[in-house]
């Protein structure tokens, strides 16, 4: 009798969990960009962590980077864009950027649209998950990108950055967050170009090497 009772909750249980999941993801597709971006909270997700999961050991190349120049010739496309509408893909977010300039890769053209991935693992309502502290892309700003085409991604013709630390660079105020613990929305982490906790260390001198990335690129 009591083995009866123990297998009908476990099936209860197990249809109730299938339903809630199901019901999250029916519904979170349907939250609007802006509730997002106040709502859910930052979080980092280191990079080691990232690659392990999916199996990206050899799309961020941060450790070839020591130069504004490695970061040039390693990158396929390097771009100058404004963000014009930030969308839901599938657990992860996309933009949709006009071409401002080009400074790499001849199939880019400057007044056309591209779509480029934030570098987030995961977007929920109550916590979205970043990579290694990298920042989302807002809606109106202008960024400097260094880009390579997406592989296997759910969206076609899409571009990731290559670098984590390098990839996606402000053309605005340089502003860097160390030593997060707050949980701060995606609203808050718009303003700055990166973000750094205890485990995520800042490289060396990477203010000046963001700055030389901007005097070399920046289109005014």
């Amino acid at each position: 009798m009591m083995k009866k009772i123990f297998f009908s909750f476990l099936c209860i249980f197990f249809v109730t969990c299938v339903f809630v999941v199901q019901y999250a993801k029916a519904n979170i597709p349907h939250l609007s960009i802006e509730e997002f971006e106040e709502k859910s909270k930052y979080k980092i997700v280191s990079k080691i962590e990232y690659e392990q999961r999916y199996e990206t050991q050899t799309l961020f190349v941060d450790e070839k980077v020591k130069t504004v120049e490695d970061l040039s010739n390693l990158s396929d496309y390097i771009v100058v864009v404004t963000v014009l509408e930030k969308r839901f893909a599938g657990n992860g977010m996309i933009n949709l950027c006009n071409i401002d300039k080009v400074w790499k890769g001849e199939t880019l053209k400057e007044g056309e649209e591209i779509k480029v991935y934030d570098l987030a693992s995961q977007t929920y309502l109550t916590t979205s998950n970043y990579l290694g502290g990298s920042v989302p892309l807002k809606p109106g700003n202008q960024y400097i990108l260094f880009l390579k085409k997406t592989e296997r991604a759910n969206i076609k013709n899409s571009y990731v950055p290559i670098s984590v630390y390098y990839g996606i660079v402000t053309t605005g105020e340089i502003k860097i967050l160390e030593n997060y613990k707050e949980r701060l929305s995606i609203q808050e982490i718009y303003s700055y170009q990166h973000v750094f906790d205890q485990e995520t260390k800042k490289p060396e001198n990477y203010e000046d090497f963001i700055g030389q990335i901007q005097k070399q690129y920046q289109t005014f």
